[in-house]
């Protein structure tokens, strides 16, 4: 029987899998803008070939409602675990301890991709396989890791609280510096390169710009970008408007039910769902998510930004305090 990338990440306290919000604003942006004539036809046409290449495929989205189109990438987006797929343990100077990554090394020579996953992702969720999964398969290595936005990473690498783009780029550079220095991997890339989604995709244009300047200790051949943020207070206010609007129609269980037993319609079939459901089921991924992340970052740095514990009156705590006080707009 088939598991939804819902099921295999859990849901409740662990709805808050970033496999869901790491492709949310690239799906609703790329649904809005499409065709309403034929909910089939893609939003952009790509662009033409430059003299050589081959020209690249159209792509074809199946929806033209953006809140329905990210429900279905929740529920039905991802790969299987990689059966090449390993995980390293890196020294990466400047940071606390190891930092984990996974790769995937090819038996021949041949390019590496590093994957940039998106906001609080995990490498190791249905989502966070899909694009090692994709070009393992056509013959590259590729190294991944999980999201520096997570607060994990925060805690390792020691450099200020989570959100400062530019700085976290700099950590990425330093853990493919030493991915790259293994020996084993020496023998086996050709020549590097980057992509991310969402965030991710924001990340990988900031190193390609780092690239321009030099300011890596690497070669890069490419990057590519999918859904970047390019404009992020603008996502956040998308995304709190949301919470405020709809969360609080709904219970968590009410959309856990629904959700998690939904199979995805045929295109242009009527959408089963009311557009405040979806809202408030995307508003309360995105609200927990950022929740852990300010308590998390108030506690490491004494930002005193949330009540302390023994200033807490019985039956309250930091988490509720951070839910409801910061959004990502604010946090941001």
């Amino acid at each position: 029987m088939r598991r939804s990338a819902f099921e295999q990440c859990g849901f409740g306290g662990a709805l808050r899998a970033a496999c869901i919000f790491s492709m949310l604003l690239g799906r609703m942006a790329f649904a809005e803008t499409a065709d309403p004539a034929n909910p089939a036809t893609p939003a952009t046409q790509n662009p033409p070939a430059a003299p050589g290449e081959k020209p690249l495929p159209q792509y074809k989205h199946p929806y033209k409602d953006g809140l329905y189109s990210t429900i279905v990438a929740m529920i039905s987006i991802g790969a299987p675990e990689i059966e090449k797929q390993k995980t390293f343990k890196l020294e990466v100077p400047g940071f606390k301890k190891d930092i984990k990554v996974k790769a995937i090394l090819q038996d021949k020579p041949a390019p590496l991709v590093v994957v940039l996953v998106g906001v609080d992702g995990k490498s190791d969720t249905p989502l966070g396989r899909l694009f090692p999964w994709w070009l393992q398969d056509a013959g590259f290595n590729v190294l991944t890791f999980d999201s520096t936005f997570r607060p994990a990473f925060m805690e390792n690498a020691r450099t200020g609280v989570t959100g400062n783009m530019n700085d976290e780029c700099v950590q990425i550079a330093k853990i493919v510096e030493q991915f790259l220095k293994i020996e084993d991997v020496k023998k086996r890339v050709t020549k590097i390169g980057i992509t991310g989604y969402s965030m991710g995709g924001t990340q990988a244009l900031i190193l390609s710009k780092m690239a321009a300047e030099k300011k890596l200790n690497f070669e890069l051949s490419g990057a590519v970008a999918f859904s970047p943020l390019i404009k992020l207070k603008s996502s956040a206010e998308l995304l709190d408007d949301m919470y405020a609007r709809d969360r609080n129609k709904f219970t968590m269980i009410d959309m856990g039910k629904t959700f998690m037993t939904h199979e995805p319609v045929a295109p242009g079939a009527k959408i089963p769902f009311e557009p405040e459901f979806m809202r408030a089921g995307i508003g309360f991924i995105v609200r927990e998510e950022f929740t852990d992340i300010v308590d998390r970052n108030d506690t490491a740095f004494r930002l005193k930004l949330l009540p302390e514990e023994e200033k807490l009156q019985p039956g309250e705590n930091r988490r509720a305090y951070a839910e409801v006080d910061w959004g990502f707009t604010k946090f941001m």
